[in-house]
Order: C-alpha cells, then structure tokens, then sequence
C-alpha cells in the first residue's frame, strides 16, 4: 500500500551530508523527517536543525518497508490547510527569495522569516535587520530564535558593519571575533575593555598575545593569563615560569605537562606547587 508523506532535503537531495537521488528506493531508516503533515514535518525539523540554509520539501511516496524520493512539492499550492502564513512565506523564503515575504514591513515579519531574510538577504535587507535588532534586544535578550537571527546577520555582513554592530550588541561577545581581520581587532584594543580583551586573546593570533605580555595587560585579568597560557606556545611558559610564582600561575603552566616546567617547578618552596608537579611528572613517566 502506497501513502503520500513529505520530507525535507538540502539543495541537490541531500540530507546529512548524503546525495539522494529521485526514484530510488531508500530503507525508512535512512529518513529521520519524513511525514504526513507538513507543517508538522517543518516544526520538528527546525526544532532540531534551526534554519541556517536553503531547504526544500519532496513528496515521499512510502511503501511497507521502503520510501521512494519524487517531485518537489509546489510552496504556492501544495501546503496543508493548516499550515500557517509564516511557516509558509518561510519556504518560499528559502526556496525562490519570494520577493512578498521579503520587502513585508520589518515589524510584521515573524522572527522564522527574520531569520530567513538573514540568511538570503543582499546588504539593504540585513541593515533593516541589523536596525531591528538593536531595537528589540534588549527584549530578546535570552531567546533562542533572537540570538540565531544575530548570528546569521553576523555572518552576512561585511567586517565594517560587523564591527559597528558587535560593538552596540554586547550580547553577541560569545560569538567571537573570527569574522574580523587585524585592522578592526585593532579597533577593539582602544577599549581596553576586558570582555573583548578576553575573546582576542582566545583567538590565539601571536601578535595579540605578544601585545598582552609586553604591555603587561594579562595582570589586569587571570581569565587573560589562562587564554595566553592555554596557547601552549614555549615563549610564554618560559615567560610566566620566570617571573610569577603564584600558584594558580604554576597550575596554568602544569597543565600543558613541559618536562622542564614540571621539573623545575618540583622544586619550588611551595609545598602545594612541587606535590601538583611531581604528580604530573609521575603520569608522564608511566604513560
């Protein structure tokens, strides 16, 4: 017995990282969206996978223990009565940058379509998304679709604009600064302040972490000297060996298990230091 049921792809039929193919029959397990009821198909999807890329819907035709792959629905006519107008104007959205969904009033966008724009949308588009954005923040501060938009804008926009809007959106630090090149992490320095002073030093670009030691700006933040020292580069073992024998400093430097650290900081007066490094060096010995 044959049933009509729907599933979602990727551009080119694929899913997972797998091509599939039209008429070709497929095991059910290899299917994890697949159903009878479109707008339940799309909820469950998005639940797990966000929207973060161009998606279609096929017609799956299922069969007692096999599906075959056939035409793609048509986003205009083919969609379930029950199925609302934003999860709708989404596909079409995604699928042929339908131009009603897209030039709609800002404001009466859902954030689904929001979303959507972020991901297709040309500069003009994510400028009114970046203007929104700035305007409800603060009432969206902890909501899961608001921060998923910013991210997409984040990564449609040039490295100007990013700038600009990562530095009015202090929520967005978390994202980190990989989307910028020296000149505006240069920009960023000016502020001395310690959240972005954080998140540059985990980037681990050495002229970032030279700046932080040689203008002795890791003292303002443990948080800095634990980026620096996680790097692992010989430079800065050597550095804070030489010239801070705080304890938390001497864990720091234990952790990335140097032979010669550990068995120099063995002989420290500190009690607390040698026990921890004669520890690691015994690991090392039987590993």
């Amino acid at each position: 017995m044959k049933t009509k049921k729907y599933a979602i792809f990727e551009p080119n039929l694929i899913f997972n990282g797998v091509k599939y193919e039209v008429g070709k029959r497929y095991k059910k397990k290899e299917f994890l969206f697949i159903d009878t009821n479109i707008r339940k198909l799309f909820l469950d999807y998005f639940e797990i996978y966000d929207i973060t890329k161009q998606i279609q819907i096929r017609v799956i035709d299922e069969y007692d223990d096999y599906y075959i792959i056939c035409n793609e629905i048509n986003y205009y006519n083919d969609f379930d009565h029950d199925v609302e107008d934003t999860i709708k104007n989404l596909f079409l959205l995604l699928r042929y940058r339908y131009k009603d969904v897209i030039n709609k009033d800002m404001d009466s966008m859902s954030i689904y379509e929001k979303t959507a724009l972020s991901i297709i949308g040309n500069k003009i588009h994510i400028q009114k998304l970046v203007t929104w954005v700035r305007k409800y923040q603060v009432r969206n501060y902890n909501n899961n679709h608001f921060i998923n938009l910013q991210y997409n804008i984040l990564n449609n926009i040039n490295k100007s604009d990013y700038l600009e809007f990562y530095l009015e959106n202090h929520c967005l630090t978390y994202l980190g600064l990989k989307n910028l090149g020296f000149k505006e992490i240069d920009t960023l320095l000016q502020y001395n302040n310690s959240t972005y002073n954080e998140a540059i030093t985990n980037l681990g670009y050495d002229k970032y972490l030279d700046y932080f030691i040689e203008n002795k700006r890791y003292l303002k933040s443990e948080m800095l000297t634990w980026n620096i020292l996680d790097k692992g580069r010989h430079k800065d073992l050597d550095y804070f060996i030489n010239n801070h024998k705080e304890y938390w400093v001497a864990n720091l430097i234990i952790n990335q298990q140097r032979e010669k650290d550990l068995i120099e900081l063995s002989k420290s007066e500190n009690e607390d230091i040698s026990w921890l490094a004669n520890k690691e060096l015994n690991k090392i010995k039987f590993q």
